[in-house]
């Protein structure tokens, strides 16, 4: 079987999924970590989004910064897939997997960790199985 450095389609929506998803992951994060924004009482007032949110759940300024850098992490990760290289998937689990444990170390809710450890494992299962088209 000849590998061919042609970009599967489903590698490139994955990556696009990804990377809106981390970007808006990363988005939050950044948000949570500027004084006098309480990200959790504006995303509460959201439709639906409520129930994934654990009252008085604000974490100090460090771990958020942490979970910014996982996030981008895992963002360079997915771009490096894009570019079909299998580094970008290790990057990318490794990031993902420690956002996951930082999240459940945080509380972030039940139903969150539910929706973040399912997601998590489909895409890294996903990209473990697009990771034959990279070198």
């Amino acid at each position: 079987m000849t590998q061919t450095n042609e970009m599967p389609s489903g590698l490139k929506v994955l990556g696009y999924l990804s990377l809106i998803g981390g970007g808006i992951a990363a988005f939050f994060s950044l948000l949570s970590m500027i004084p006098g924004i309480n990200i959790v009482s504006v995303l509460a007032l959201l439709p639906g989004v409520g129930i994934f949110i654990v009252p008085g759940g604000i974490a100090p300024f460090f771990p958020h910064f942490i979970m910014f850098i996982l996030y981008g992490v895992s963002i360079f990760g997915v771009l490096m897939m894009l570019k079909l290289k299998k580094l970008g998937f290790f990057l990318y689990m490794i990031a993902q997997i420690l956002i996951f444990i930082l999240g459940t170390i945080l509380n972030f809710g039940p139903f969150s960790l539910i929706l973040s450890l399912a997601s998590t494992v489909v895409f890294i299962l996903l990209f473990a199985q697009k990771s034959k088209h990279m070198s």
